[in-house]
């Protein structure tokens, strides 16, 4: 591979020929921030983000994923969490503009199906959670195309304990089941070996062990969430647990990372961008599924 020569800003076509040289799974994530490098950057974030993403491209060009990886994570971090001039696009809105229409409550969180794969009957699903300071995503994907995502934060009434990555990662899989049901066969990916360790024991039956300092007093609601998972998970003699390795390019998990971190983020255009993504994805898994037969 040769390097990536390219000028700012660049031309549409320009930024899709050196799109296309980076791994599987951070194509769609340099897609969402491409205006970084293809548009007018109004703001002090833009501008450095562009030029991170630059270097992300041209780490591609040269074959190094593994940089390329950790230079879009930095050009993310300028975009996402940047203090952006008003008028720029990416300037963070008054927290009301996160009641859309889509938006369930604060517990439910966003769910969505996409109508072409409906009928898919071998069900298998990912979920995923992600954590940044003191707030929290949670994400699923099914491949009937029915998606989710949700934030959590953290405060002092926050029950999770100790064990703050790994329950989250837990919830992630209730707000799966809360949505979707009890799917009769239903194989579960799932990248915490923790969580999956956790998952089998209440498969298994072992519905008292939780995680290190989970608070187990009744909520407003009813049992605690992940109470309500494990005596869940007990009854479903069918399901099907299995690790997958994050980051490894396989398309549902990191659908499910991607729609945690945008519900972590809670952009106020979060249901159309995960809405798109999951499109993306499926599409490719499906395509991929179909050619191996």
């Amino acid at each position: 591979m040769g390097a990536v020569r390219i000028s700012l800003p660049m031309r549409i076509d320009e930024f899709r020929s050196a799109q296309a040289l980076l791994p599987e799974d951070l194509r769609y994530r340099a897609g969402e921030i491409q205006s970084c490098v293809t548009g007018r950057r109004t703001c002090p974030p833009c501008r450095v983000a562009g030029r991170v993403l630059e270097r992300t491209l041209h780490a591609a060009g040269e074959g190094l994923p593994a940089a390329a990886r950790e230079l879009l994570d930095e050009a993310e971090h300028y975009v996402y969490d940047g203090d952006h001039r008003a008028g720029c696009r990416w300037a963070r809105r008054p927290a009301v503009l996160l009641r859309l229409p889509q938006v369930h409550d604060a517990r439910s969180g966003i769910h969505g199906q996409v109508p072409r794969w409906a009928q898919t009957t071998e069900l298998i699903a990912a979920t995923d959670a992600s954590w940044k300071d003191d707030r929290g995503g949670l994400g699923y994907i099914v491949t009937d195309g029915r998606w989710g995502l949700r934030s959590w934060e953290s405060d002092r009434f926050d029950p999770t304990g100790q064990s703050k990555v790994l329950v989250s990662e837990l919830r992630a899989v209730e707000l799966m089941f809360a949505e979707v049901g009890d799917v009769p066969g239903l194989l579960l990916l799932v990248d915490s070996l923790p969580a999956l360790r956790f998952l089998r024991a209440w498969h298994k039956g072992r519905v008292g062990l939780m995680p290190q300092g989970y608070d187990l007093r009744p909520r407003s609601s009813g049992p605690p969430t992940l109470v309500r998972l494990a005596r869940r998970v007990s009854t479903l003699p069918g399901l099907r647990l299995r690790h997958v390795k994050g980051h490894s390019l396989h398309q549902l998990n990191e659908a499910a990372d991607s729609l945690s971190k945008i519900g972590r983020r809670g952009d106020p255009d979060a249901p159309d961008r995960a809405d798109r993504l999951v499109r993306a994805f499926l599409l490719d898994w499906h395509e991929k599924r179909s050619a191996t037969g």
